[in-house]
């Protein structure tokens, strides 16, 4: 699905003459909005907005007037070093990430090296084969393939810095994975009789943590806000391409290897070539030269040349990165991505989430949950309170509906300051019980029975990686509704904050009471006690109208790790 804005980003002069950044359903200055916001821009503003994007749109659409662009534009200025994908199968992975870094030096002044390793990863792994023809339901990325239509998948997620996950060869993927012996060979066989590859296995290599580590799961902020697929046969055209470019875009193009290099070393069309699939970067043409010039993959100094006889005739599709999303405003659906252990209401269990929801947020099958027996029950669901966190419901069989709504429900939402993290909370005959998980192990000390008196004590609080201490003491039944708890939090180098709260009426195992912040600042906390643990509870707090995870535990610190350049969410 094709996401708007599709003509991109570009700057026109508001009503106080200065350049902004927008597009044809976004005001200056503001994030995506709904067409209707544009009518309350100031009129000053709503025709600068218009001439601009109808000056922009001319160099989209009108390919009957190719004399109307110049005749050769290169964007060289805007291009990160060349890369090289060595011995794999990356070359679209390398493609959609140049792209990227284009967009960001180009709007944001950015120059970036990007984690293709991490973008691979979780453009790979995040697929989902319904109805199943192997034994795993999502490919690995130690397989190679892909193409330009990736962005599709990419502007669901962020990517960190190549100093973040750095990108292996294939003697590194083969090395990395005999270093999990889980993971089995990973030999991909296309006919699936042949194809023995288990989803254990392909779970194994792509969420072992000495292959994708927390920090950059932590770090990842850099991404697409919007993208643009060419449709019909326009790649074959080439006045079509020179509109594009030269309106301020290089072009993620598919190709077939049918090339040969003549003696000035252009691509040439050559029919009885390998005719290999390849994904390029178009970053400039030359009309007089019939050139256009591509960013490949295979390292060197320079760009490559193709000849438009040979673009033609090997061009097969392509896709555009129109805007990109500011740092501090990244996608963080793929923060929930990976292997989590699991105190579900004092039962160990384990989570797997393998993917993330499309850009309409539309339930798809997100992963697996395996109950304390190692039973596997499918987790269908989608992102929920600002992407922080999943809402899913358990289906049970060897390949449910994706779109199957029944089941036990399933709220977790993961700590923006601590992506090592989550806490929620599972309805179960029409009672909630709280549930924990973390990327880290960690202990469960188990209990026969619960009895409210256990809520009396001290306990280490962490709610959305804001670490304190809450006290709770004097428990009063107040006939013949109400359980008041008396109580202090003193959040880590803060004052004490005294507060009165209740346990809930027909389920003594929630706590509810509000932590008064500041005058302004007063933040409601439900809390669970993990009914068959003696030491743990969990569930959330809400915040300027948005819930976020919150864990508690009585005897030991919560487990952390420290995380380097942890993104810190201020509250």
């Amino acid at each position: 699905m094709e996401t708007t804005p599709k003509f991109g980003s570009y700057y026109f002069t508001d009503s106080n003459g200065q350049q902004k950044l927008a597009d044809i359903f976004q005001v200056a200055g503001r994030h995506p909005a709904p067409q209707h916001e544009v009518a309350t821009t100031l009129a000053s503003e709503k025709t600068a907005l218009v001439n601009a994007f109808t000056n922009k749109i001319k160099g989209f659409l009108n390919p009957l007037f190719p004399t109307g662009t110049p005749a050769k534009v290169v964007w060289n200025s805007f291009q990160t070093p060349i890369r090289n994908q060595k011995d794999r199968d990356t070359c679209s992975c390398f493609a959609m990430v140049a792209a990227i870094e284009a967009r960001y030096k180009r709007d944001l002044g950015l120059e970036l090296d990007l984690s293709e390793q991490f973008f691979w990863h979780m453009y790979k792994s995040s697929s989902l084969d319904y109805p199943r023809q192997y034994q795993y339901e999502n490919q690995s990325s130690y397989w190679g393939g892909g193409n330009s239509g990736g962005l599709t998948s990419a502007i669901n997620f962020a990517i960190p810095l190549e100093t973040d996950c750095s990108y292996l060869d294939g003697g590194g993927m083969n090395a990395l994975r005999i270093s999990i012996p889980e993971a089995g060979d990973l030999n991909w066989q296309g006919d699936p009789a042949a194809n023995k590859v288990t989803q254990q296995q392909v779970d194994s290599f792509e969420y072992d943590r000495k292959y994708i580590a927390d920090v950059a799961r932590q770090n990842a902020k850099y991404g697409i806000q919007s993208y643009h697929r060419l449709s019909g046969g326009e790649w074959q055209t080439a006045s079509n391409l020179e509109n594009y470019i030269s309106s301020g875009h290089e072009i993620i193009m598919d190709m077939d290897l049918y090339t040969t290099a003549d003696k000035n070393g252009i691509w040439q069309y050559d029919p009885t070539a390998g005719g290999n699939s390849h994904c390029i970067l178009v970053v400039g043409y030359d009309r007089d030269a019939q050139i256009f010039y591509i960013k490949n993959s295979w390292g060197g100094a320079d760009f490559d040349r193709i000849s438009y006889d040979c673009a033609s005739h090997c061009f097969k599709s392509g896709s555009i990165v129109t805007a990109v999303r500011h740092p501090e405003s990244p996608c963080i659906k793929g923060r929930a991505v990976g292997y989590w252990h699991m105190d579900l209401d004092g039962r160990p269990a384990t989570l797997i989430i393998r993917r993330y929801t499309n850009e309409n947020n539309s339930q798809t099958r997100l992963g697996h949950f395996y109950d304390g027996n190692g039973s596997a029950h499918v987790l269908n669901g989608s992102f929920v309170d600002g992407d922080r966190g999943i809402s899913t419901v358990q289906q049970d069989g060897n390949d449910p509906d994706p779109s199957g709504t029944q089941g036990q429900n399933y709220v977790i939402d993961f700590f923006g300051a601590d992506v090592t993290q989550g806490a929620g909370f599972t309805t179960w005959e029409g009672k909630d019980y709280g549930l924990y998980v973390s990327t880290n192990l960690f202990s469960i000390t188990p209990a026969t029975s619960f009895d409210p008196a256990k809520w009396k004590g001290t306990w280490r609080m962490d709610h959305d990686g804001w670490n304190g201490t809450l006290t709770l003491g004097q428990i009063t039944n107040l006939p013949p509704y109400l359980t008041a708890v008396t109580g202090t939090y003193q959040q880590d180098g803060g004052p004490v904050i005294p507060f009165t709260g209740a346990l809930k009426n027909g389920s003594p195992h929630i706590i509810e009471f509000n932590l008064t912040f500041a005058q302004n600042n007063i933040q409601p906390f439900t809390l669970h006690y993990l009914t068959w643990s003696e030491n743990r509870a969990a569930g959330y707090n809400i915040w300027a109208g948005g819930r976020y995870g919150a864990v508690a535990s009585k005897e030991v610190p919560v487990i952390h790790v420290p995380l380097q350049q942890k993104t810190v969410f201020k509250r």
